[in-house]
């Protein structure tokens, strides 16, 4: 069994979430007047050459809020329920399962970024670029048990464009964001049972983000805009930041074979060219592909990504 919705406003809303994106929602939130009364995020974790302790982004956030931030799971309804009244939590990429003793006491619904049911899991919006998808979405779904397969409240669809995962992410956030705050002033209705075919979006491993020259200029592309895209030249990484698919007619081009034309940087793919915009080799900040091309082909006879 699932606790009820509050029939009105609730009394007070916890905020799960842990990545940028979900602080942004979070930010949001705030921005838009819902009041958060406590948010649980994932524990600091040590990161970097010093080991430093570092708080998960919502974590940041919801401290320079003044809003209490909790880790564990177990304390959340003895904090609701010493309070009293209805509350609603609210869960952005928290990275976690909530347990059914949590679900039967407290409502709670997902702004979950995928036109459900495609798209359930973890990465919906890398997963629908790399498919090719014209559209992307955002569903304010009630969360259930089984994996993203809650009844839906609201579900807005947007053109996917050529826009990278981070920019559509944060596109969908603003609309999921409002749409929450439209529910929560105009009541929750009656939610849609999902329908259709559904498709898992599963965690975009580091080996799909490696690309493949002998790929379509199209494929190759969409992996550069799901971000972290990365190549090698003579065993040094490097990422490629922003490119975009190119027609050009040169003879005797092979795949991932680099030239300078038009004094624009194009790599050929297994069908179709690619134009890098922006490049990062390895230990470097973000840089113009022309830059790199400049420094790079000085000092190499021929260039070619492995």
């Amino acid at each position: 069994m699932l606790a009820d919705m509050p029939e009105a406003r609730p009394d007070g809303i916890v905020f799960f979430g842990t990545p940028a994106t979900a602080a942004r929602c979070l930010s949001l939130m705030v921005g838009l007047g819902i009041v958060v009364d406590l948010v649980v995020t994932a524990e600091p974790k040590r990161r970097g050459r010093g080991s430093i302790l570092m708080k998960t982004p919502v974590h940041e956030f919801a401290e320079s809020q003044g809003i209490t931030v909790i880790h564990d799971l177990e304390a959340v309804l003895p904090m609701v329920e010493t309070r009293g009244g209805q509350w609603l939590g609210v869960v952005v990429a928290y990275g976690r399962l909530i347990p059914r003793s949590l679900l039967a006491r407290l409502p709670l619904v997902n702004l979950h970024f995928s036109l459900l049911p495609r798209w359930r899991g973890a990465a919906p919006v890398e997963r629908a670029i790399l498919a090719g998808d014209t559209e992307v979405g955002v569903c304010v779904m009630r969360i259930v048990e089984a994996l993203d397969e809650g009844d839906v409240f609201a579900r807005v669809a947007i053109p996917a464009g050529n826009d990278d995962a981070e920019d559509l992410r944060d596109r969908l956030c603003v609309i999921g964001t409002k749409e929450l705050h439209r529910l929560l002033d105009g009541g929750w209705g009656i939610p849609t049972p999902q329908s259709g075919e559904s498709t898992y979006a599963r965690k975009i491993t580091k080996d799909e983000r490696r690309i493949a020259w002998n790929e379509s200029a199209d494929h190759i592309v969409r992996v550069t805009r799901i971000g972290g895209a990365y190549t090698e030249i003579r065993q040094q990484r490097v990422k490629i930041a922003k490119a975009h698919g190119a027609e050009i007619e040169l003879a005797s081009w092979t795949s991932g074979e680099v030239r300078l034309v038009d004094r624009q940087v194009v790599v050929a793919g297994g069908s179709g060219h690619v134009v890098l915009e922006f490049v990062q080799p390895a230990g470097r900040a973000v840089m113009s592909a022309l830059d790199w091309w400049n420094g790079l082909a000085s000092t190499l006879d021929s260039v070619r990504f492995d």
